[in-house]
């Protein structure tokens, strides 16, 4: 999984499932299905016998695609045979909660880490900035009232300037990169030709274009100047890369701590938070 699949994989062979066309949705349920069972081979190492292990899901989608969420529900919900180099279990899973994308962040700043509510976070109007690889998702929270109105997607993630970067060194030097080099190019400006340092920064800055003015605009479309979002937590994987630009027009705008990984800790948050009210 992650980025080691993706070094041992040939480029050539290498498949981004994005879930959009009713195929590709299928597709994309079986891919996240495949995801959940390696997240719950890793919480119940060392079972073995295929017992029965009950289990509620929290998980997302991005804004826009949310009416994918009862197949979703359908995909991961039932008994489903865990089997790993550390475990053997059948993994029961009762209940499937979906949720807007970006509330997972949301839920990393408005829940403690063990469920319980962080007092210190007293905005009213919170708004959050998911950058991901394929979609950028924005979502506003109104005192704990998801605002729809104010939250969508855009078809525009990391993904664009990886593309143009990728392309720009295949053009270069005659040959395709790797993904994590592609990355490595892309966070720090210089490509490493033999053992030497090239500077892409222009490059660089350029292939991001098209990922901040898509950020912006959908930012503007939803929210306009801003005046009336208390705060704005900048999220996921991109969340770095734009964030001096959203923090210029946004001044309230914050970049959370491990951004990346910041929706899936709120899921956890939350899921802490539930299994405290039952």
């Amino acid at each position: 999984m992650g980025d080691l699949a993706l070094a041992q994989l040939p480029p050539g062979e290498l498949l981004r499932l994005r879930g959009r066309t009713a195929n590709e949705k299928t597709m994309g349920n079986t891919f996240r299905q495949r995801l959940a069972k390696v997240a719950i081979g890793k919480l119940v190492q060392d079972m073995w016998g295929r017992d029965v292990v009950h289990l509620k899901i929290s998980t997302g989608l991005p804004v826009d695609h949310m009416r994918d969420a009862a197949e979703l529900k359908e995909a991961l919900m039932g008994k489903h045979l865990i089997k790993t180099d550390s475990c053997e279990v059948i993994a029961h899973v009762t209940e499937v909660i979906v949720m807007p994308q970006p509330y997972g962040t949301a839920y990393s700043q408005m829940l403690m880490p063990t469920g319980e509510i962080n007092v210190y976070h007293t905005y009213m109007r919170t708004g959050i900035v998911d950058v991901g690889t394929y979609t950028v998702d924005i979502a506003l929270d109104d005192d704990g009232e998801f605002v729809d109105s104010e939250s969508g997607s855009v078809e525009s993630g990391v993904y664009t300037a990886q593309e143009r970067i990728s392309a720009m060194l295949e053009r270069d030097y005659r040959e395709k990169m790797p993904y994590k080099i592609i990355e490595q190019v892309l966070r720090t400006g210089v490509f490493m030709a033999n053992g030497k340092p090239v500077n892409y920064s222009d490059e660089v800055e350029e292939a991001l274009l098209p990922l901040r003015s898509a950020t912006l605009n959908l930012m503007s479309e939803k929210w306009q100047r801003g005046t009336t979002v208390d705060v704005i937590y900048l999220s996921g994987g991109g969340a770095e890369l734009v964030c001096e630009q959203i923090i210029e027009v946004y001044p309230q705008a914050k970049l959370v701590s491990q951004a990346q990984t910041a929706n899936a800790r709120g899921y956890l948050s939350y899921a802490n938070f539930a299994r405290g009210k039952t």
